[in-house]
C-alpha cells in the first residue's frame, strides 16, 4: 500500500471517529447528563414531595404545605376543599392550598440552576446572608418524614444576576433568582380562598335564596330583603336564555341577565384570607345578619 493510500485511509478513519464522538455528545446519555449538570437538584422528583416548609427568619414568616393524601385521618380539617391536593397548615388549623401555585413552585425549584460555584468554605456563610439568622430556607420532606432536599438562600450578588445559596453539605453557589418570587409571597398566595368548588357553574344552579335581617328602603318603603328565585329550565330546552321567577310572585318580570351576573359572582366568591379560629370562637352564629342558599340541578347545595 502506497504512502498516499495510507494517508487517505487514516484521514477517513479520523473523520469517522470525529463524527462518532459528535453523535455521542449529542445523543448519548452522557450528553444529557452534561446538559443537566447545572441543575441544582438533578434527582428532583416532585411526586416524592409530601411536605414543604418555607421559612424566612427576617420576616418571622413560615409557610407549611402538606399533601392532602399524606395527612393523618384523625387530623382536624376545618376548611378542606374536596378537590384539595395540598393543605396549608397554620396554628394547628388546615386550609385548602392553591394547588396550581404549589405545583408551579415545585416546578421552578426543580429547574433551578447553579450559575457558578462561589466557594467550598461554608464557614463564612454569614457574608452571604446564609447564616441561621438571615437565610431563607426551603425543606422538602417525603411521605415517611425523611428530608428529600433542603436549600438555604441568601442575598443577591452585587450584579443582581442571582442569589447565593447552598444545599446540605454543598459549596456555596450562585443560583438563578427564579425562586425569589415564591419566597416573597404571603399566606394568601398559598391558600385557596375560593369559597366554593371550582367544579360548580352558574348554569348548574336551580334555585337561589337570600334570608336577611337587613332592612332596605325601596320606593319609600322599608322591606326585609329576603326572597327565593327559581330557574325555569323549560325555556332553556327551547334554546331560550335562562328565565327566573320569584317564588312569592311568579308573575313579576325579572331581569334574568342580572340574576345570572349575581350567580356568577357568587360561584366565584373568594375570601380575603382564612382566620385560624373555630366557628364557635368567631361568634359568627351570634351575629348572623344574612344567609344565602343555592341548590344545584342535582339537588345538592352549593
Amino acid at each position: 500500500m502506497s504512502f498516499r493510500t495510507h494517508v487517505i485511509v487514516l484521514s477517513a478513519l479520523l473523520a469517522l471517529f470525529a463524527l462518532t464522538a459528535l453523535l455521542g455528545i449529542l445523543f448519548l446519555p452522557s450528553g444529557i447528563i452534561a446538559n443537566r449538570s447545572k441543575v441544582l437538584f438533578p434527582a428532583f422528583n416532585s411526586t416524592e414531595v409530601a411536605r414543604i416548609e418555607i421559612r424566612d427568619p427576617l420576616q418571622s414568616a413560615s409557610h407549611i404545605l402538606q399533601r392532602a393524601d399524606t395527612l393523618d385521618a384523625t387530623s382536624p380539617a376545618d376548611a378542606l376543599a374536596t378537590e384539595a391536593v395540598w393543605i396549608y397548615e397554620e396554628a394547628n388549623y388546615q386550609f385548602p392550598a392553591h394547588n396550581s401555585n404549589v405545583n408551579a413552585f415545585l416546578e421552578t425549584l426543580g429547574s433551578l440552576e447553579r450559575l457558578r460555584t462561589i466557594t467550598a468554605d461554608t464557614s463564612n456563610s454569614a457574608d452571604f446572608d446564609l447564616d441561621q439568622l438571615r437565610a431563607r430556607t426551603i425543606t422538602l420532606i417525603d411521605g415517611a418524614g425523611n428530608e428529600l432536599h433542603s436549600l438555604a438562600i441568601g442575598k443577591r450578588d452585587g450584579q443582581g444576576s442571582g442569589n447565593y445559596a447552598f444545599r446540605s453539605n454543598s459549596p456555596i453557589y450562585l443560583i438563578s433568582d427564579d425562586i425569589n418570587f415564591y419566597l416573597e409571597q404571603g399566606r394568601n398566595y398559598w391558600q385557596q380562598t375560593q369559597l366554593f368548588s371550582t367544579e360548580h357553574k352558574t348554569s348548574d344552579i336551580d334555585s337561589f335564596s337570600l334570608y336577611s335581617d337587613i332592612v332596605l328602603e325601596l320606593d319609600g318603603e322599608l322591606r326585609q330583603n329576603s326572597y327565593t328565585l327559581v330557574r325555569q329550565r323549560a325555556s332553556e330546552a327551547n334554546d331560550l336564555p335562562p328565565q327566573w321567577t320569584l317564588v312569592t310572585n311568579p308573575q313579576l318580570a325579572l331581569d334574568s341577565p342580572q340574576i345570572t351576573s349575581l350567580l356568577s359572582s357568587l360561584v366565584a366568591l373568594s375570601a380575603s384570607s382564612f382566620a385560624p379560629i373555630t366557628r364557635a370562637e368567631s361568634g359568627v352564629d351570634d351575629n348572623l345578619v344574612a344567609r344565602i342558599e343555592a341548590t344545584m340541578v342535582n339537588g345538592t347545595e352549593l
